[in-house]
């Protein structure tokens, strides 16, 4: 993650003012004489781009500092996941939660793990059990899965004892677990395993692709 020396770009900042000082005011000679004002007068209106590329410097200095607010807030995260639906995952100590675009806690981290949020529904893991919160935190399918995938097309795939099914986004079991392993489901169809046969399912749960006899 990158980082920004802020003494640095401060001291570039002001060394970019002083150099617009001194080209204003550089003209040379006395400034009792007329002479000399007029010189002044000349230098500055002489070179009107160079002011604007000094100025333009110290904007972007200053623009580029706004940014680091968001840096220095995710560096008290040990880790920063990618931004979905407007939150992300963050670790810190092993213990989880979620943060907004600008590295906000919006979600206590109080989680043994959790997935990135999809549908507006995170996967949190809490004493061994996998649940499930909205993007409120509140708890809206309780700590009840050994494993637990997030949503994908309305359904998250979750193993109950050995075996693995398929819940809605409030929590009913749409498809019984009866699979020694499931995926998500992708356009419509879900893969799953049954012993060693490999095989697609639809929403309903009927095989639509390498069914077995």
């Amino acid at each position: 993650m990158p980082k920004f020396n802020l003494k640095r770009r401060y001291i570039s900042a002001f060394v970019c003012i002083a150099l617009l000082i001194g080209l204003i005011s550089c003209g040379g000679g006395s400034s009792h004489s007329e002479e000399a004002d007029d010189t002044e007068q000349e230098v500055v209106s002489e070179n009107p781009a160079e002011v604007t590329e000094i100025e333009e410097e110290v904007v972007a200095v200053v623009e580029e500092e706004v940014d680091d607010g968001i840096e220095d807030a995710e560096d008290e995260f040990d880790y920063v996941g990618v931004v979905s639906e407007g939150l992300k995952v963050v670790e810190k100590g092993r213990v989880y939660g979620y943060a907004d675009e600008n590295g906000a806690v919006v979600i206590p981290l109080a989680f043994d793990d959790v997935q990135t949020f999809r549908e507006g529904r995170g996967a949190v893991k809490k004493e061994g059990k996998w649940g499930f919160v909205d993007k409120k935190g509140r708890l809206v399918i309780p700590h009840k899965f050994e494993k637990a995938t997030s949503f994908f097309e309305g359904k998250a795939a979750f193993r109950k004892g050995a075996m693995w099914g398929y819940i809605d986004k409030e929590g009913n079991e749409v498809i019984s677990p009866k699979y020694d392993f499931a995926f998500p489901y992708e356009n419509g169809k879900a893969k799953v395993q049954i012993g060693m046969d490999w095989m697609l399912i639809n929403h309903e749960g009927q095989c639509v692709e390498n069914c077995p006899n």
